[in-house]
């Protein structure tokens, strides 16, 4: 924690830092619109693979793996937005 003039500090260096952060955004922006696009590709893999092989596994597995990548990344987005947000909003 610190103390209140070590966090004020910590707040102020934060602040100057926030112009780092839609750069940041639009990386992970890229990241999720590619997992959304391979699970798209791995979606079209599954439905053409029969199931029960080794190629429908997969292609299962890929597709979940893929799914949970864009899910991490939209959380990192809106945790990247609510901190330049706060940090453009919100005075010391």
């Amino acid at each position: 924690m610190g103390t209140p003039e070590q966090r004020s500090a910590n707040y102020r260096y934060n602040r100057a830092q926030r112009a780092l952060l839609p750069a940041y955004t639009l990386k992970w922006l890229g990241i999720a619109v590619s997992m959304l696009m391979l699970l798209q590709i791995y979606s079209g893999m599954l439905a053409q693979a029969m199931e029960g092989t080794a190629a429908y596994f997969c292609a299962a597995l890929f597709c979940v793996s893929s799914g949970i990548a864009f899910s991490f990344a939209c959380v990192v987005i809106a945790i990247l937005l609510a901190c330049y947000l706060f940090f453009t909003h919100i005075k010391d």
